[in-house]
């Protein structure tokens, strides 16, 4: 039997639907986080390269994905909203708003209790991070404007419009590692490429996230039934739910069954009764009777002239939605530029010596430390060692605690200035580690089997 969709585009009938799917994907969540945390912390191994400091990904990647994704999924209803003006579309979006920014400060969270042990820093104004606490300030204003406006449905407008525009950091975040140098790693997993991590860690990650996408479903399904109530309390039909006090001209009730998000109250919910009142709304709804001669025509006409213009003003509407696209690429256009001079997070060896690199104020340089290069001076914190991209090298001298994870033949990030003799003098020295999760076994299997092919080729 088919379903029919459109029989629940109404909050009347999408409201108790939500009610019996919400438990559902709460209990699903439930089942998958536990299943989630026991794989990622108690049987994957150990990563070779950022030891258990790497466990927060089962949080962080989670959280990240599911921030981008619940944001287009607002995007999704906030563009039904505009195109077709729908309620529910609104009211999805506005219900969507707060468990997006919840992953998405939960991300910024998590990242930065990750990046210290790991980079060297909690948090660094790259490409990446700085456009993931971009789309949390998307959401903050959204749901700031909405509280601002107390028309709902110009609310609904409005927060459309700005959801829409603020789409264009979603591709941002996640090409910003490509487009740019950043401190932050590349994908671990691509649609296009096999996985860079071991299958044990993967496994781990993917069902933490399936676990983060169930338990957004729910929190959302939850809130667009309070959200349904407080902008439905003048129907007839909230009055005829369970709890409600049928019988009562002043309504108060709790909003939800499951999982109670907040009180509302209910104003004045005022029933149909009597067939006077039945009537009267009966006798209002009733078409006028049809005129017939000169007059008749002229008024069909101007009906007829009336309906023209309501489908003009829907494909105003539409072009609007042509114009607000048009600003959005031009949009994509100015922020890409804006990455592309002001966030380049850091230059290779081979650009700060072809002169690519800012003069008179400090930058930042990354690559590879080159292997047997680490010198330390004695009884002395400096250090100096060679930052290479295989094509050119730099030498960088630094005074202070390298961090944990900065080793030769590994990725690095140093910030400070270049001096009249060649050499960079660091104030910071970051490590940027790559997108590889192995246990150590894996990792010294690769090591042992690179070296013995070195061995074979120097014969």
């Amino acid at each position: 039997m088919a379903i029919n969709w459109y029989h629940y585009a109404s909050p009347v009938t999408f409201y108790p639907l939500a009610g019996r799917l919400a438990p559902w994907f709460a209990a699903i969540a439930a089942l998958l986080a536990a299943a989630g945390l026991w794989i990622g912390f108690g049987l994957a191994p150990t990563d070779a390269t950022q030891g258990e400091a790497y466990r927060i990904i089962y949080i962080h990647v989670p959280t990240a994905w599911m921030a981008m994704f619940v944001y287009l999924v607002m995007a999704f209803w906030s563009a039904l909203a505009l195109a077709f003006n729908t309620r529910l579309s609104a009211m999805m979006a506005q219900a969507l708003a707060p468990t997006g920014a919840l992953m998405a400060a939960l991300a910024l969270w998590t990242g930065a209790f990750w990046g210290r042990p790991t980079w060297g820093t909690y948090w660094a104004w790259d490409a990446r991070m700085t456009s993931t606490l971009i789309l949390l300030f998307l959401y903050l204003g959204v749901i700031a404007l909405r509280s601002a406006i107390d028309d709902p449905r110009r609310a609904d407008r409005a927060c459309a419009v700005l959801t829409l525009v603020g789409a264009v950091n979603v591709p941002i975040i996640y090409f910003s590692v490509r487009w740019w140098n950043t401190l932050h790693q590349g994908a671990s997993v691509s649609i296009t490429a096999a996985p860079k991590m071991a299958s044990l860690m993967l496994s781990g990650m993917l069902v933490m996230s399936f676990a983060a996408w169930a338990w957004c479903i729910a929190a959302a399904l939850w809130r667009v039934r309070a959200i349904i109530l407080e902008r439905e309390r003048g129907s007839a039909w909230v009055a005829t739910l369970p709890g409600m006090g049928a019988r009562a001209d002043d309504v108060r009730g709790l909003l939800l069954r499951w999982g109670r998000l907040r009180l509302v109250r209910l104003d004045v919910v005022r029933r149909v009764r009597g067939r006077g009142r039945r009537g009267s709304r009966r006798a209002a709804r009733a078409p006028p009777p049809r005129v017939r001669g000169r007059e008749g025509r002229r008024r069909r006409a101007r009906a007829r002239t009336h309906g023209d213009s309501t489908m003009k003003a829907r494909h105003r509407r539409f072009a609007w939605i042509v114009a607000g696209l048009v600003a959005i690429g031009v949009a994509v256009g100015l922020v890409l530029n804006a990455f592309q001079s002001n966030l380049v997070f850091f230059y290779s060896p081979s650009q700060v010596l072809s002169k690519e690199a800012p003069v008179g104020r400090p930058f930042r340089i990354g690559g590879m430390v080159e292997s047997g290069s680490l010198k330390r001076e004695k009884d002395s914190l400096t250090v100096q060692f060679v930052v290479t991209d295989t094509a050119q090298n730099v030498t960088v001298r630094y005074t202070g605690l390298l961090p944990d994870l900065f080793k030769e033949g590994k990725g690095v990030v140093a910030q400070g200035s270049l001096g009249p003799d060649g050499v960079f003098t660091a104030t910071e020295v970051l490590a940027k580690h790559d997108e590889n999760y192995m246990p150590p076994e894996a990792a010294a299997a690769i090591e042992q089997a690179h070296k013995g092919g070195q061995m074979k080729s120097s014969k």
